[in-house]
This record gives structure tokens, sequence and C-alpha cells, in this order.
């Protein structure tokens, strides 16, 4: 038998392109055109141009995330939640809340006029309350960690997985959009899972 091939190793090296911002979709995505080729990048808003690192190349598109703003618009604001870009929800906290609503009004009329082939005569002003603390319900993901011999809950598969349970249960304790009684119902239910653990 031949010896096995050892794994490169070497570190990949992203490509990056600049790119000017034309529009947004709902999940959060910068779109714009270099070279004619659809680009979406994460973390850019409508009108910014930013330095992008291409993380995925497709024959007509490619993906990236922002490295770069070079021009930021008004609508940018900080996120509130220590855990946005980690847990997989909230994927437009970077954008002022108000902004958000109107970026899915627009993308409400968008499926009305291209799949449904519908111009409404009228669109209603969007009716929503309170960008935070709003949430009752959320899909949760659990694992256990053999080596603390106990489960942990979060809000999505990333945030137990890609931090691998170090902070505990981050994602669920702290999330900003989640009413206040929430946490302490997750957090039993992580009681819950480790009481009928195998171990």
């Amino acid at each position: 038998m031949g010896r096995k091939k050892k794994k490169d190793r070497t570190p990949v090296v992203f490509p990056q392109v600049q790119v000017a911002i034309e529009s947004i979709d709902l999940d959060a995505n910068g779109i714009g055109h270099v070279d004619g080729k659809v680009h979406f990048i994460d973390g850019a808003i409508t009108g910014e141009t930013v330095v992008a690192e291409i993380t995925r190349v497709k024959p007509s598109y490619s993906k990236g995330r922002t490295l770069q703003v070079l021009n930021t618009v008004s609508t940018r604001t900080t996120p509130k939640c220590p855990h946005y870009g980690v847990c997989g929800g909230c994927a437009m906290q970077h954008i002022e809340p108000n902004a958000q609503v109107a970026i899915k009004n627009r993308a409400l009329e968008d499926l009305l006029q291209r799949i449904g082939r519908q111009t409404p005569e009228q669109m209603m002003p969007p009716i929503y309350g309170s960008f935070w603390g709003y949430r009752h319900r959320a899909r949760l993901s659990t694992r256990f960690v053999i080596k603390k011999e106990r489960f942990f809950v979060g809000v999505s598969r990333e945030s137990i997985f890609l931090r691998g349970g170090h902070a505990g249960m981050p994602c669920v304790a702290q999330a900003c959009v989640q009413h206040d009684c929430a946490p302490g119902q997750y957090a039993g239910h992580a009681e819950h899972f480790h009481a009928y653990s195998p171990n």
C-alpha cells in the first residue's frame, strides 16, 4: 500500500474585492456587481462601498464578507446583542431598526410583483412594536459536550457548535430580542436534558 498523502495545511487565502452595494436581501447580504457578476456580501448595506473577502465562488455569483466599509451610510448602527454574528439570528442588527422594516416592506412588494404578478393599488404602512424583547418563541439546538459531561442549549446550531459550549448558553441567556421570561426557561431546558444524559 502506498503512503497516505499528508493533508495540505497551507492557510487558505481568500481573494478581496471592492464592491458597491446596490441593494440588500432578507438574509442581510448586500448585493453588488463586479465585472457584471453578482456578489452577495455579508455585513454590507445598500449605498455603501466595501472591501470584501470572497469566501465562495460560483459560475453565476460569489459570496463574501465585509472586511472594511469605505463609506458608511446613516442606517448603519452598532449591534446591540453581544452575540450578533455568532448565534445565527438577527442578521440585520447592524442596520437601524426602522430601516430594517423598510427593507422587509420592499421585499414584500417585490415578491408580490415578481412572483404574484400583482401590483397593489395601495400599501398599508407596516405594523410593528418594540424592536427588543418581543420574541416569546425560539427554535433551539442542543449538544452534549463530552468533556463537560453536560448538555448545552443554544438559539441555533452555530451558537453551541462554533463556540463549543464554552460559554454555557451565551445566546439564549442574553438574546436581546427574547422576552425577559425566556432565558430562565431555556436554562431549565438545559438542566432537563442533563438530568436524562447517559451519564
